[in-house]
């Protein structure tokens, strides 16, 4: 399948690990691979510090690009997903709260933990677009987010 927009891949990758969100408050990032990846405990999976570790490409090429990323001696990143679950709702978390965003990592990184271009947490280099994972399951096209840095003003879109 061929994305042809150019957009930011989310080098803020995410290892394939997940579960179930179970508790009501936002628990704080734990340091991992010396500073380079930091563990998210309220989504269990891990991302990258630098959240722009390549520039503006197609999505098929994000894809492969993150399928060999290594970084601190650790494969086996991805895009992050906007439809964790798999049932093909995919949740923009628009103020949905701790329970309807945990389907959605990048709008939980965003509306959740409170990330932004302006507040960027732990991580370096957040721009304002990144892909997901996730492909539209009617189209030949793939989610991405924006990440603009007001309140409020985080959205997902699909890109056809």
């Amino acid at each position: 399948m061929k994305k042809s927009c150019s957009l930011n891949a989310l080098s803020c990758c995410v290892l394939v690990l997940f579960t179930n969100i179970t508790n009501a408050t936002v628990l704080p990032f734990e340091s991992r691979l010396g500073g380079l990846a930091y563990y998210d405990p309220n989504l269990d999976i891990t991302w990258a510090t630098d959240a722009n570790l390549t520039s503006f490409d197609t999505w098929d090429n994000q894809t492969a690009w993150v399928a060999d990323l290594t970084i601190g001696g650790v494969s086996g990143w991805r895009l992050p997903s906007a439809d964790v679950n798999g049932d093909d709702i995919v949740v923009d978390c628009y103020g949905g709260g701790v329970t309807d965003c945990n389907d959605n990592e990048l709008g939980y990184l965003f509306w959740e933990e409170g990330i932004t271009e302006y507040q960027p947490g732990v991580f370096i280099n957040i721009q304002r677009t990144y892909w997901t994972g996730t492909e539209l399951s009617d189209t030949f096209g793939a989610w991405y987010f924006t990440f603009y840095g007001l309140p409020g003003s985080g959205v997902l879109l699909p890109n056809l």
